[in-house]
């Protein structure tokens, strides 16, 4: 325990700086996000895009969560943890940073798909092809972007290159199953 108190005596800036990358990061990302939010949010209204508020709102949260990310992986770098301690970390913050973008883009494209499918519809209608019932479409997409999201994990954690091939026959077969349950 005296050897801690004394390491941590003797080298305590190699404790100090990397909480407080991390800080200004949150501190940053919160000004940040403040200022660029604002300047979105008068850009949404100023523009004849129907979308552009479902982007700025369903972006808002996962904007901090991706600086507080950001400011933890460079505090990890600067911190005096070992570098095999540092590769772990880096794998799993930008683990969460796929994660949460594929979720983020899931609810994006949940939205804009309710928003649009009016128009699609229409559409469909107007060329006289049979109708896709809306919870089969949201289906297929989350599925899509999962199965994207799944593949770049396993590219990060260096899985084997069969691995992403089952994933894509999953997909495959999930698709099909929802499509001959929707025929």
């Amino acid at each position: 325990m005296l050897q801690w108190i004394e390491w941590l005596n003797n080298s305590w800036f190699a404790v100090i700086s990397p909480i407080l990358i991390f800080a200004a990061f949150w501190v940053g990302g919160l000004w940040v996000r403040r200022v660029a939010y604002d300047t979105f949010r008068r850009w949404a209204r100023q523009a004849k895009w129907k979308g552009s508020w479902l982007v700025v709102e369903t972006t808002h949260s996962p904007f901090l969560q991706w600086s507080l990310l950001l400011g933890f992986y460079i505090a990890i770098h600067v911190s005096v943890l070992p570098p095999d301690s540092k590769t772990i970390v880096t794998k799993l913050i930008i683990s969460l940073f796929i994660f949460s973008l594929v979720w983020m883009v899931m609810n994006l494209s949940e939205k804009m798909l309710k928003l649009y499918l009016p128009q699609v519809r229409q559409y469909i209608a107007s060329i006289k092809a049979p109708q896709p019932p809306t919870p089969l479409l949201l289906n297929v997409i989350r599925v899509i972007l999962i199965a994207l999201g799944l593949l770049v994990l396993l590219n990060i954690w260096n899985a084997p290159e069969g691995s992403g091939v089952l994933i894509l026959a999953a997909v495959v077969i999930i698709i099909a199953f929802a499509l001959i349950d929707s025929l």
